[in-house]
């Protein structure tokens, strides 16, 4: 009798893990949907650059923002209107004036943002004062660096290498989960994600990167070893990726939150698509400086 049990906990196990491996094709279908009409705006945006990728990039900047002090319950304070207002004024300059240095205004949103605290003390906790800082830095200083790629010579190609290190990584480290995933990464913030996923994700975006660098080298003429420095800028990125990833999760963890909105079906909100990609931004930006000739 014991043996039979055994045998039906252990074919009952191994149905389970058939279960979580299996793909699920409604949702996929589901995610490819909200991904293809967020590329749809994004993508257009990119290539024309400019004014254009700005806008895009300062929209996904706002949304964002506004979704975190959602999660926060900050979005109608005082101090949720002091990080936008920060957020704008910053946008603001980094649009209309390209060569300013805008260290002075991440400073400015940490004035405005502690003294919108200071004059609500009675109606705002610490954690969420933070917050208002933490959002405008978040999701618009660190949002702007994509800006910053685009207006690099040759900064057209590093967006793609951006994009393969967030979610090109995303995808990589999906199939590759699925298929060998056993060791949890990081079983409290994001129980799906496996060792074995983050392994391939890593690998498989940095090879994809030299595949692409070695088939753009005549338009990557920035760097002096094109395949070797867009392979490394992209490994760095990668690995930084994945933390950008679980960041965003632990917010939602500790605001007991599924997703930032429901703005993009299959995927939440625009932090929930956005995560990796703008937290990548400043190693993508600062390493193709590094490597430049």
């Amino acid at each position: 009798m014991k043996e039979n049990i055994t045998g039906k906990n252990s074919s009952r196990k191994t149905a389970e893990e058939n279960a979580k491996r299996s793909f699920d094709w409604k949702n996929l279908g589901i995610r490819v949907l909200g991904a293809a009409a967020f590329l749809l705006v994004m993508v257009p945006a990119w290539i024309l650059g400019g004014w254009f990728w700005f806008a895009a990039m300062a929209l996904v900047s706002l949304l964002g923002t506004f979704e975190f002090y959602r999660a926060f319950k900050i979005e109608k304070t005082l101090s949720g209107a002091a990080g936008f207002l920060s957020s704008v004024i910053y946008l603001a300059v980094l649009g209309f004036f390209p060569e300013q240095d805008l260290m002075p205004f991440i400073t400015l949103g940490f004035l405005l943002t502690m003294s919108a605290y200071v004059f609500s003390f009675k109606s705002m906790d610490a954690e969420r004062a933070l917050a208002s800082f933490g959002g405008f830095f978040y999701l618009t200083v660190m949002a702007s660096y994509q800006i910053l790629i685009r207006r690099l010579d040759g900064g057209f190609y590093l967006l793609l290498f951006t994009a393969v290190a967030s979610w090109g990584c995303d995808v990589f480290a999906y199939l590759f989960g699925m298929a060998l995933g056993k060791h949890k990464m990081s079983p409290v913030l994001s129980p799906k994600k496996s060792v074995e996923g983050a392994v391939g994700g890593v690998l498989g975006s940095t090879v994809v990167s030299g595949i692409l660098a070695f088939c753009l080298k005549g338009h990557l003429t920035l760097f002096s070893r094109p395949v070797l420095a867009c392979m490394a800028v992209t490994f760095a990125a990668s690995l930084l990726s994945m933390v950008g990833d679980l960041l965003a999760s632990a917010f939602k963890r500790h605001r007991n939150i599924k997703d930032y909105s429901h703005l993009i079906p299959g995927h939440g909100g625009v932090l929930d698509r956005v995560d990796s990609f703008i937290f990548i931004g400043p190693v993508i930006y600062y390493l193709a400086l590094v490597f430049m000739r």
